[in-house]
């Protein structure tokens, strides 16, 4: 069933470049692993074999594989397709469509996911996670690749703004009621933080900030800083800064007489 989500912002799709890439090497793959298959059916049958056509027809096989393989995944992102609303986003990949709409979304959970060559720092992709749950559906999953999709880092942004901008008030009206907060393990309260271990009073924190994908807790005793949590394992994460930065703001602030 179709979502009203308002009007439409923006779009992003694969760059062109890169399907007719992905489609160029796929055909001569397929063209040239047939071209195998084919000399190894002539070797067989019209002359005396000696072999020498196993490998021949092993190497075709394999190559006309990834052939098809090549052509598969440039239908598959040709097909994807993210569309931001006003009042929510789209995604889109080989005619399956997920829509959901900002103030539905219970837990956004983003994450950046490096693949590199073993023993190196090398980084040979960047993809894009992302797990969003919303209030009235399953949750939806998918990953993007960073030099796939032109300018997606936005989209990412787009997200955190949205989803801070509507759960942000109401997760300060619950801290100012007196209740808790929770953030996956983590956990916001009047007395401190907890990491469903221990709890990190106020007065004892100094500061958190994010570094290379982790959420760092410092505390005003360097000896007794908690361990790094990682972000793509926190449901909104930009949200739980937002609200542990206005609660160490508040307190900061000297109070009028």
């Amino acid at each position: 069933m179709a979502i009203e989500l308002g009007q439409l912002q923006r779009e992003y799709k694969v760059r062109p470049n890169l399907n007719r890439a992905n489609l160029i090497f796929g055909c001569l793959f397929l063209i040239a692993g047939m071209l195998l298959l084919l000399y190894t059916f002539y070797i067989t049958f019209f002359t005396e074999p000696d072999g020498i056509q196993y490998l021949f027809g092993t190497v075709g096989f394999l190559i006309a594989l990834l052939g098809w393989l090549g052509l598969r995944i440039q239908k598959q992102e040709t097909s994807i397709c993210v569309q931001v609303f006003s009042e929510g986003f789209s995604y889109s990949r080989s005619g399956k469509t997920d829509q959901v709409r900002w103030d539905d979304i219970t837990e956004a959970i983003l994450g950046v996911v490096q693949k590199k060559l073993r023993h190196h720092r090398v980084i040979l992709e960047t993809f894009y996670e992302y797990r969003i749950t919303p209030q009235s559906g399953t949750e939806i999953q998918f990953r993007l690749k960073k030099n796939a999709i032109p300018d997606i880092e936005q989209f990412s942004n787009t997200i955190r703004n949205e989803v801070t901008r509507r759960q942000l008030p109401k997760a300060i009206a619950t801290f100012n009621e007196g209740g808790t907060i929770q953030f996956g393990k983590l956990s916001v309260s009047g007395t401190g933080i907890n990491n469903g271990k221990e709890t990190m009073a106020w007065s004892d924190i100094e500061e958190l900030k994010l570094n290379k994908g982790s959420i760092k807790f410092l505390k005003k005793d360097k000896s007794s800083n908690w361990p790094d949590v990682l972000v793509g394992q926190t449901p909104n994460v930009f949200v739980f800064l937002a609200l542990v930065n206005n609660v160490l703001k508040n307190r900061s602030e000297p109070t009028s007489g």
